[in-house]
């Protein structure tokens, strides 16, 4: 519940939303953070059907304007993917990027890059945070183990597809112009766009794909969060509560430091995977049983 509220939830998405729309279009980030709350607001307050049906409509136009994107500028730029890929490979074992990422002992500074690089994975994926089987669980498949399967590929999806394009995207299109290790989030991706769509509009489409993302994430965490609350208390009361603060901490990540809310928001994922990953082990026997005995009959059948 503490995650949903201040962790994945609200202060990274918000945050992210407020600082794209500001560079892109000028908007006050208090402006901004007042519409995405209200926005929120209306749609929590509708439960899960509302969330469902906001997260479908937006969905199609977050792929359509950053996933398109990023397709164009690849195959705009298809002579640079080979140099892409070398550079991904090369620099992710050179001395130099492990060195180059903290200060102090090298030991210390692996250990600084393989902790960033879990945590963003698993802010990108949710894998073994326990979350995602909570929306999982609304689906109208009554089969539990091809049901995960499809949780399986949602972490696929981000991980081998999502993030590896926007990797190449930056690298294709705007590798070299980019000063590496001053710039960081939203700029590094808009300066890639602005390459083939112009600054104006590059920037726009990016702010755009961001703020869809993050909305629906928002929208997301917030019933997660509720159904955990809602299990904990049993209490229509409470559940009102709690949607509440969550309102609440929405506008105040819209104001915060972007630096900040990312060291909260890991902590936080840190917190909630500890426990979810002993329950992992202890029912690895029983996803096992359920796993051979799904595909046992899948096999009987042809």
């Amino acid at each position: 519940m503490f995650t949903a509220l201040l962790g994945c939830g609200t202060f990274p998405q918000v945050n992210a939303i407020t600082e794209s729309v500001n560079a892109s279009f000028g908007v006050p980030v208090i402006v901004t953070g007042l519409l995405v709350t209200v926005m929120v607001t209306f749609v929590i307050l509708g439960g899960i059907n509302s969330i469902s049906k906001v997260a479908e409509t937006v969905v199609p136009f977050m792929a359509l304007f950053f996933l398109g994107g990023s397709m164009i500028i690849l195959f705009l730029n298809a002579e640079a993917l080979p140099g892409a890929f070398a550079r991904i490979f090369h620099d992710a074992f050179a001395m130099e990027s492990v060195l180059g990422g903290a200060a102090g002992t090298t030991v210390i500074a692996l250990m600084t890059c393989i902790r960033t690089g879990v945590a963003r994975g698993v802010y990108t994926n949710e894998a073994g945070l326990g979350t995602a089987p909570m929306a999982h669980a609304t689906a109208s498949e009554t089969v539990p183990c091809k049901q995960a399967l499809y949780g399986i590929f949602d972490v696929f999806l981000d991980t081998i597809v999502i993030c590896p394009l926007t990797g190449l995207t930056l690298l294709c299109g705007a590798g070299d112009q980019i000063v590496w290790g001053q710039s960081a989030g939203a700029e590094l991706i808009s300066a890639s766009f602005s390459t083939v769509f112009g600054a104006q509009l590059g920037s726009m489409l990016v702010a755009v794909g961001i703020s869809l993302f993050a909305l629906s994430t928002i929208l997301s965490w917030s019933y997660y969060g509720e159904r955990c609350w809602g299990y904990l208390t049993k209490n229509k009361v409470m559940i009102t509560i709690y949607k509440t603060a969550f309102v609440m901490i929405t506008l105040l990540g819209a104001t915060g430091s972007g630096t900040l809310m990312w060291d909260i928001a890991d902590t936080l994922n840190g917190a909630m995977a500890i426990p979810n990953l002993i329950a992992l082990l202890a029912l690895s026997g029983v996803i096992a049983k359920i796993t051979k005995d799904y595909f046992g009959k899948l096999k009987a059948k042809k």
